[in-house]
């Protein structure tokens, strides 16, 4: 099955924070995408437990990998790259919550703008500061409002990242 997108989770220790992660993706993922997920040897019972009952839906596939050894960051996100066969790939941390239309705006910047490789979205830590009372929802619908344009930085912050394969 075709993916416009692989989104590569990389998965150590927080089965919680894996979880508001993975439910959130699931939930709010427009796109024909397929999530891989790779434990980087998490010693955390809770992981494998929570992962075991993890399943895609319509849009999103969900695939699993457990290394048996931590491998680092940069090791375990290569493992979920040998698997990635989509024209866009987005490095996504464990700690993130996205919200509604958060992959289709990205995908749709840089197919706007042919000379943009890599991007990543506002972040309620990195850039964008909600009200004291302001949910991560009622932030997102405000940025919606400036959807379509774009900065362009010297640098890029990982949390979400997406990188354009082709």
């Amino acid at each position: 099955m075709a993916y416009e997108c692989d989104i590569i989770l990389l998965s150590y220790e927080s089965p919680e924070l894996l979880k508001k992660c993975v439910e959130s993706v699931l939930e709010k993922t427009g796109v024909r995408s397929r999530l891989i997920i790779v434990d980087n040897a998490s010693k955390d019972t809770g992981v494998r437990e929570y992962l075991s009952g993890v399943h895609g839906n319509d849009r999103v596939e969900v695939e699993k990998l457990f290394s048996e050894e931590n491998a680092g960051f940069a090791g375990g996100i290569n493992k979920g790259l040998k698997l990635s066969s989509a024209p866009f790939v987005c490095l996504l941390n464990n700690d993130c919550v996205v919200t509604e239309g958060w992959l289709e705006e990205l995908i749709s910047v840089v197919k706007k703008s042919p000379g943009i490789g890599l991007v990543n979205p506002q972040s309620n830590t990195f850039g964008l500061k909600p009200s004291r009372n302001e949910t991560i929802e009622d932030c997102a619908k405000k940025t919606s409002l400036l959807k379509g344009k774009y900065t362009e930085l010297g640098h890029i912050i990982g949390f979400a990242c997406l990188i354009k394969e082709k």
